[in-house]
């Protein structure tokens, strides 16, 4: 069952939650706090530094539409809730909320000031969502207002800051109360000694273990891999996603295929024993077990680099000759990847020409257990990312653009630097498309970033293409893995590209390159295969 954000049996439920963690809530509390200017300056708890605040505020939100008497009202609206024993407010924004004049008053905001909520994730939010009330005209400057009293006024009057949670992040009716201890736990809200949720928070926090001496971990959702780091854990088609809040919080989910999530409320100590049969595993240790979606990508086509250099042991040939863009339909017959305007009822024949004509037995092919592999985390990254409503566009152009950097990016920058720019020089002549536009300014070529649209790049980032298009990442390499969780793939072959530094390339990623390598015996091949044995894990 879908739950819109007024939802009211998500409401009911949370109060429910509420009122047995806390004791008495109060369902819309009145405050008898003025609205009016004149009124509130005129508090006799009010100090000067706050009025100045207050009145900055009120005068910027008249300026900014020029809608100068909005505030009607003698006394400010009900809260939504108030928690006697913790004094304080908890109130439930809905996305109108987010607005030009909300992110004005919030950015006036001192920043000592002491706040329930992210000022910076909210302002981020009013410039996501920007919406706009026009009935009546004046309803955005209103809310703006009602909203910064009820942020300013609760602690002049020996109150607990006010907490805010996002509506669309309290779609959970009577079926999923566990959501609500998980925003209960993010919220910066001093939970009663006893509390369940304060136990679990405190077991569930990693602000000193993580977020202050891990910081490249924090504020990414990672996907847990197996024990053997040979792939992600799966589990009847779902994985398990983590994210460190920046305050510490954990937040564990089950990501199943088809895009829901169901939280858990499990520590890293706690996923570390039951999913990867670790015994007393510590944080740091845990921390092995988590990496980017990206990261999968990685592993995944480093595999098939692996496999398809193994193919080409045990027999007669003179393996380096293989190793070069020729050989990529060879590849694709090796892996039975469809050929385009070849039907589907001739691709045995089609491969079997291919095989014939490299001097390979018919019955050569590469056990392709990758394809389901890369099916699932393009579909995670499409939920993510291209499929995410809540995601910024710069969001996921950037996915988009680390996609391409990953394949071909790599290949083309690292090969080009050996072999004279190659790639760089065709890539001059090609129209502009949206794969050519990245992969023009991951060369150069445009300096300066040239936007481009994401319409249908479903259709274009799909498993089934993505495997096979430019198959010369594979059939030349290199093998590579990034050398930590922060370094961008974009980012870093922009960088080289620019100095045209193989070296600085080189720091940043653990690099095996094999078309260069003249593996021209068996004997090579098969040394060089131990060495490449360790880039089919996460390294």
């Amino acid at each position: 069952m879908a739950h819109h954000e007024s939802c009211k049996g998500c409401k009911k439920v949370f109060l429910r939650t509420l009122e047995k963690e806390f004791g008495e809530v109060i369902d819309q509390w009145r405050s008898g706090w003025p609205c009016r200017i004149k009124d509130v300056l005129s508090l006799e708890v009010m100090d000067k530094k706050t009025a100045r605040t207050i009145e900055k505020i009120f005068k910027n939100l008249q300026k900014h539409r020029g809608n100068k008497e909005f505030v009607r009202a003698k006394t400010l609206r009900p809260c939504d809730y108030y928690i006697k024993s913790m004094n304080c407010l908890i109130e439930i924004d809905e996305s109108q909320h987010f607005t030009a004049l909300r992110e004005i008053a919030l950015s006036l905001y001192p920043k000592e000031y002491d706040l329930g909520f992210d000022r910076k994730e909210w302002i981020n939010k009013c410039q996501d969502l920007d919406r706009q009330d026009n009935h009546p005209f004046d309803r955005d400057e209103k809310r703006a207002w009602y909203e910064t009293l009820r942020d300013i006024l609760p602690p002049l009057f020996g109150m607990n800051p006010t907490i805010r949670i996002f509506a669309r992040d309290l779609a959970a009716c009577a079926e999923r109360p566990e959501k609500i201890y998980e925003l209960l736990k993010s919220a910066k809200l001093k939970m009663p000694p006893n509390s369940i949720i304060r136990k679990e928070s405190k077991m569930n926090n990693y602000y000193k273990s993580i977020v202050k001496n891990q910081r490249e971990y924090f504020g990414k959702k990672l996907l847990l891999t197996n024990k053997n780091r040979d792939g992600l854990y799966r589990n009847n088609g779902s994985c398990i996603e983590v994210e460190i809040k920046s305050n510490g919080d954990l937040c564990a989910c089950k990501f199943e295929e088809n895009g829901k999530r169901e939280l858990l409320n499990d520590s890293l100590r706690k996923i570390g024993k039951d999913k990867l049969g670790l015994t007393d595993p510590s944080v740091k240790q845990m921390l092995r077990y988590l990496v980017l979606p990206e990261m999968e990508i990685e592993r995944i086509f480093n595999s098939l680099r692996y496999k398809y250099l193994s193919s080409l042991r045990n027999t007669d040939i003179q393996p380096n000759l293989y190793m070069t863009f020729l050989s990529n339909d060879l590849f694709k017959a090796l892996i039975r990847a469809p050929f385009r305007n070849v039907k589907k009822n001739d691709l045995n024949l089609k491969w079997k020409t291919i095989l014939e004509d490299e001097g390979f037995p018919l019955r050569s092919k590469i056990k392709n257990e990758e394809k389901d592999e890369l099916e699932f985390i393009i579909n995670y990254i499409r939920n993510e990312y291209f499929n995410n409503k809540n995601r910024k566009e710069k969001d996921k152009r950037k996915m988009y653009m680390e996609l391409l950097a990953i394949k071909p990016g790599f290949h083309e920058v690292y090969i080009d630097m050996k072999n004279g720019h190659g790639h760089r020089k065709w890539l001059k002549k090609e129209r502009d498309y949206r794969r050519t536009i990245v992969l023009k300014m991951i060369h150069n070529i445009y300096k300066n970033y040239k936007t481009f649209s994401l319409k249908n790049v479903n259709n274009e980032i799909k498993a089934s293409s993505y495997l096979t298009y430019a198959a010369c990442c594979i059939t030349e390499g290199p093998f590579v893995y990034r050398n930590k969780l922060s370094v961008s793939y974009y980012d870093e072959l922009k960088g080289a590209s620019l100095k045209n530094d193989l070296n600085g390339l080189e720091d940043s990623f653990i690099v095996l390159d094999y078309w260069d390598a003249n593996i021209n015996t068996q004997e090579k091949l098969d040394n060089f295969l131990r060495k490449a044995k360790k880039f089919t894990k996460f390294i």
